[in-house]
């Protein structure tokens, strides 16, 4: 979910893999994010279970859910809403991973990397790109 409302931001994010709401992080603290003022805008990614039990729902029904959690973990009410928008990436996780940092190709000269081979954790993708960067130094 993607929501921009008229209140300050309580944290940055926050994470809880058993809530509804399992990341729950203030868009505009990125850096180089661009804000406007006297808003504050967030992305939201429902849990495992949230999303199994809701998949094949309207995003319309699906951000009614959402919303009331978003909120109350924000300390604010419907009245600071400005914009607030569902989306379903249906397979933005991967439920089991590779089991290695990446692939490559016989000729060493493709790899595949991301968080599709760790966990599904951006953390993961990083670690992923890392181990092949460390790859491609070793082999100059």
């Amino acid at each position: 979910m993607m929501a921009a409302v008229s209140a300050p931001a309580p944290f940055v994010v926050r994470r809880d893999d058993a809530a509804d709401l399992a990341w729950i992080a203030h868009d505009g603290a990125k850096p180089g994010r661009a804000t406007q003022e006297g808003l504050t805008t967030w992305v939201a990614q429902a849990g495992e279970a949230f999303s199994t039990t809701h998949l094949e729902r309207a995003p319309e029904a699906v951000r009614a859910l959402m919303l009331p959690s978003l909120l109350s973990a924000i300390g604010t009410d419907a009245s600071a809403v400005r914009f607030a928008a569902a989306h379903r990436w249906r397979f933005a996780r991967v439920t089991t991973p590779l089991g290695a940092p990446f692939l490559r190709d016989e000729s060493g000269t493709l790899y595949l990397g991301g968080d599709w081979c760790l966990a599904a954790r951006v953390e993961a993708a990083y670690a992923s790109g890392c181990a092949i960067a460390d790859a491609l130094l070793a082999t100059a």
